[in-house]
């Protein structure tokens, strides 16, 4: 692998097919603080980011998603201690307080 720098500071890197793959910045995790209008752009962010990323394990995307968590949200308990659990646990508390807001706010 070659490391090449071009004007701009950007790393591009030639890889020994020839194909240049460019390293960007890293992308900070999402985090979530209970705030209930946030949480379906937590949600998105955090099934793009981690959930569907197939070289992680559900105990790294555990890990990922307490890490991302903040305030109230942190305290949120689940039934078990794994991944698919917190995650359905933030779902059922939050996604239901959002339809409960909807159909209760003029």
């Amino acid at each position: 692998m070659y490391s090449l720098k071009n004007s701009e500071n950007v790393n591009i890197n030639l890889n020994d097919n020839g194909k240049n793959s460019i390293r960007l910045p890293q992308i900070p995790l999402p985090e979530f603080s209970g705030v209930i209008a946030e949480f379906s752009n937590f949600k998105n962010q955090f099934i793009n980011l981690i959930s569907n990323n197939e070289q992680l394990n559900d105990s790294q995307k555990l890990y990922y998603l307490r890490a991302s968590l903040k305030g109230e949200a942190k305290l949120l308990e689940s039934p078990s201690d794994s991944f698919d659990s917190l995650f359905k646990a933030l779902e059922d508390r939050y996604e239901k307080q959002t339809a409960v807001d909807r159909f209760t706010c003029p």
